[in-house]
């Protein structure tokens, strides 16, 4: 399974709550400037970004016009602000206008500009984009149940001895 972060931050804020969600799928977040192309297939993208004087940034929405349906199974949008305005939604839009799908959940948290929100985002909001994340890859992706030494499941096993069993065999 292949997992990245990837984010846009001009203030600190994104890149922050990025860092912490990576932190906790033992990866390490991307900032768009630093990503070169999509030369493997994506499981799931979390991708953030933030309002800038009430738009996304331009590199951003550069971004996600080349972002590869074909390359991309779902991306997961957060971001930063420190306005009732939410780019969540926006990023959303975005990347489902270039045919992705985007996960339901998104996280959001405050961010501090120009002397407003300070100490946003702080420790507790980082710790919640962790345990999102997490969340979200176990519920997209849950883990297989543990094999047996024959390589089946407990499921499977069950299921083949309630094939053999003579009480199963008479009703068929």
């Amino acid at each position: 399974m292949k997992i990245g972060v990837i984010y846009f931050s001009k203030t600190g804020n994104t890149k922050a709550i990025a860092e912490s969600m990576a932190k906790g799928l033992n990866l390490e977040a991307t900032p768009l400037s630093a990503f070169a192309a999509f030369d493997e297939a994506y499981d799931m993208i979390f991708l953030g970004g933030a309002f800038y004087f009430g738009a996304l940034n331009k590199e951003l929405v550069a971004f996600i016009g080349r972002l590869d349906k074909e390359k991309i199974k779902n991306i997961c949008v957060f971001s930063t602000n420190n306005s009732a305005k939410d780019a969540c939604k926006e990023l959303k839009s975005q990347v489902e206008q270039k045919g992705i799908h985007v996960i339901d959940e998104h996280f959001h948290a405050d961010g501090h500009f120009l002397g407003m929100k300070k100490g946003h985002p702080n420790e507790e909001e980082k710790e919640q984009a962790a345990q999102f994340a997490q969340n979200v890859i176990s519920l997209y992706f849950p883990p297989e149940p543990p094999k047996t030494e024959e390589g089946k499941t407990s499921e499977e096993k069950k299921d083949e001895k309630a094939d053999s069993s003579p009480l199963t065999s008479a009703f068929i």
